[in-house]
């Protein structure tokens, strides 16, 4: 009993220190992405401010994630003077896009625990190859993504683009690149002390084709030959309709 009472003792100021953790409440600048044939990327604004618990010296972590997908990797080599695709590695449930935005070096506003126990650096979130033989291979295959998708911004870094306002207030803009892909996005707030993470908040961005964009998607799904079969016919047409246009003049 008495070592029952202890122990409840113990927890209790820990589960005070829980209660007045502060909570990031933000908010963002764009309810929807709406992906139309004309869409060059967009940018999204993140804005909001510790509630709760006390005053402090926090750092702010905003990470972006889409949805999952498969990614594949291939090595060509040259084979008696012809350049062939020679092997090839399948990469599971890859985020379509992610990016972290901080208001400093990530790894010194971070604790390393921290980092690993809720997945926020962007190498927590390529990962490892499958189909492969060696260790070489994997990270091989494995530097070889981690470069890929940091030069077409699949997977980034942005650091010390959220600005702080009096300490409290924080703010950044996370461009969306041209190669979004339809889906649920989620955007995380993690609000730091010490490199300690007080507090997770989410947020669901919805990224959508415009109804033409789903329309001719569908039917490209759906009705693969037929839709082949009209575009074909409608680029015929086209050039049919620019010569004769010419030949007049």
């Amino acid at each position: 009993m008495r070592k029952a009472l202890a122990l409840l003792l113990a927890l209790l100021p820990a589960a005070g220190n829980a209660a007045d953790a502060p909570e990031a409440t933000f908010a963002l600048s764009l309810d929807e992405v709406e992906i139309t044939t004309g869409f060059h990327g967009a940018e999204l604004l993140v804005f909001g401010a510790p509630t709760g618990g006390t005053a402090g010296n926090y750092d702010v972590v905003i990470t972006v994630t889409g949805p999952p997908g498969r990614a594949t990797l291939r090595r060509k080599e040259q084979v008696a003077g012809i350049w062939m695709f020679t092997r090839e590695a399948q990469f599971v449930w890859m985020p379509s896009f992610y990016t972290v935005a901080t208001t400093g070096p990530l790894d010194e506003i971070v604790d390393p625990v921290e980092n690993l126990r809720h997945g926020i650096a962007p190498s927590t979130y390529i990962p490892a190859p499958i189909g492969l033989e060696t260790r070489e291979e994997t990270d091989l295959y494995f530097d070889a993504m981690r470069r890929l998708t940091s030069e077409s911004r699949r997977i980034t870094l942005e650091e010390g683009i959220v600005e702080l306002s009096q300490g409290v207030l924080f703010q950044a803009r996370i461009p969306l690149p041209v190669s979004l892909v339809p889906g649920t996005y989620d955007v995380r707030v993690f609000l730091l002390e010490d490199g300690v993470v007080l507090s997770r908040s989410d947020v669901d961005l919805p990224v959508r084709k415009s109804s033409l964009q789903r329309l001719i998607y569908r039917a490209a799904q759906d009705y693969g030959l037929l839709y082949g079969i009209a575009a074909a016919l409608i680029a015929l047409f086209a050039g049919w309709l620019a010569s004769a246009i010419f030949s007049r003049r």
